[in-house]
C-alpha cells in the first residue's frame, strides 16, 4: 500500500502539470488570436484613413450629414459616442459640405501631408491630433 501512494502522487502531479500547460497554451493562443484580429481591424481602419480618395465611409466624407454607413459602424462599435460624433462633425464642417483639399483634411499641416504622401498615402482622413500616432502606424504598415 505504501508504494502505491507515492506513485499516485507522481501521476497526480504530472497530470496537473500537463493540464496547466495545456490551459496556458490555449490561453496564449486565444490571446494571440485576439491580437491578430485587432491588428487586422487596425489595418482596415488605417486603410480607410490613408488609402481612401474622397474619404468615403469616414467621418470626413463630403455632405451635410454624417454618412449612413459610418453611422452604422459607429452604432455597432460605440453606440454611446454617436451623438458626440455628430456634434463634432457639425463643429468641424460648419456651413461647408466638404473639408477636404486634394483628398486630405484641410487642417493637416503641409509638412505632414508631404510625409503622408512620401509613405504612400492617397488620402488623409484624420484629424491633426491623431496624426503623431497614425504616422508611426503608417510607417510600420509600409515596412
Amino acid at each position: 500500500m505504501r508504494r502505491a501512494y507515492p506513485y499516485a502522487k507522481k501521476l497526480e502531479k504530472r497530470y496537473i502539470k500537463n493540464a496547466l500547460s495545456t490551459i496556458k497554451s490555449k490561453m496564449i493562443k486565444k490571446t494571440l488570436r485576439g491580437f491578430l484580429e485587432a491588428d487586422k481591424k487596425g489595418e482596415k481602419d488605417y486603410e480607410l484613413m490613408v488609402c481612401n480618395p474622397g474619404c468615403k465611409d469616414t467621418f470626413f466624407e463630403a455632405g451635410k450629414k454624417m454618412p449612413k454607413s459610418y453611422e452604422k459602424m459607429i452604432m455597432k462599435k460605440y453606440p454611446f459616442v454617436l451623438d458626440t460624433m455628430k456634434l463634432r462633425r457639425k463643429q468641424i464642417f460648419g456651413n461647408k459640405t466638404s473639408v477636404l483639399r486634394n483628398n486630405f483634411y484641410e487642417k493637416i499641416p503641409a509638412a505632414n501631408i508631404k510625409s503622408l504622401k512620401k509613405h504612400g498615402a492617397l488620402s488623409g482622413c484624420l484629424q491633426p491630433m491623431q496624426q503623431s500616432q497614425d504616422f508611426k502606424n503608417i510607417k510600420k504598415m509600409n515596412k
